[in-house]
């Protein structure tokens, strides 16, 4: 279960972006296409990831997963 001290520190799209320097519709396509990790946390329509699993996309270790759709 996750705590509301942890989900302070999960990174919201906009996080996202800014340290990948890409658009949101590069980061929608990369995530429905399987090129970056789903969410780890979604509220409704709140997207949130853990600092963890981008940096483990940003240093290489996330296998893209083929055919993956929304």
């Amino acid at each position: 279960m996750i705590t509301g001290t942890q989900i302070e520190s999960l990174m919201n799209s906009s996080d996202v972006l800014r340290t990948l320097k890409i658009s949101r519709s590069t980061l929608d396509r990369l995530v429905a296409h399987g090129r970056f990790p789903r969410p780890d946390v979604r509220t409704g329509r709140r997207l949130k990831w853990k600092p963890a699993t981008v940096q483990s996309y940003i240093d290489g270790n996330f296998k893209a997963v083929e055919g993956r759709t929304r």
